[in-house]
C-alpha cells in the first residue's frame, strides 16, 4: 500500500486520487469522509475533482485520516482493516473506530491503534 500522505496539500489530480483511495480503502462513504473532514459533501467533491485544496483545518483532518489509513494498512491485511474499523472495539468502549473517524475524533482511533501495536509487540 503506497503512502499517500505527501499529496494532500495542493489542488489537483493527486489530491483527488488520495481522497478517493482513503475513501475506498477505509470503506467510508462520501458523507462519512466529508463529516470526518468537517466539510459538506459538495466541498469533498470539489477537492476530489482537484478544483480546490482544503483549507488549513480540513487539510489537518485529511492528514490525520491519511495517517490512520497508512498505519492500519501497515498493521493489517486489507480485509482486516475494514473489519477493524467496523467491529466494536474494547479500547473504544465497544464503539466502532469508524464512528470516531466520522466525528473527527482521530485521537481516539490513534490511541486504539497505539494499544493494538503495543499488544502485538508483546506476542
Amino acid at each position: 500500500m503506497a503512502n499517500i500522505t505527501g499529496t494532500l496539500t495542493a489542488a489537483g489530480p493527486a489530491l483527488g486520487a488520495a481522497i478517493e483511495q482513503i475513501t475506498r480503502d477505509l470503506g467510508l462513504s462520501n458523507e462519512e469522509v466529508a463529516a470526518a473532514l468537517g466539510a459538506p459533501p459538495k466541498m469533498l467533491d470539489r477537492w476530489r475533482a482537484g478544483l480546490v485544496a482544503p483549507g488549513p483545518a480540513a487539510a489537518d483532518r485529511l492528514q490525520r485520516l491519511s495517517t490512520v489509513h497508512d498505519r492500519l494498512y501497515g498493521l493489517f491485511k486489507p480485509h482486516d482493516v475494514l473489519w477493524w474499523l467496523r467491529a466494536p472495539n474494547n479500547d473504544l468502549n465497544g464503539q466502532q473506530p469508524a464512528q470516531f473517524l466520522t466525528t473527527g475524533e482521530f485521537h481516539r482511533v490513534e490511541a486504539a491503534i497505539d494499544r493494538f501495536e503495543r499488544a502485538a509487540a508483546r506476542w
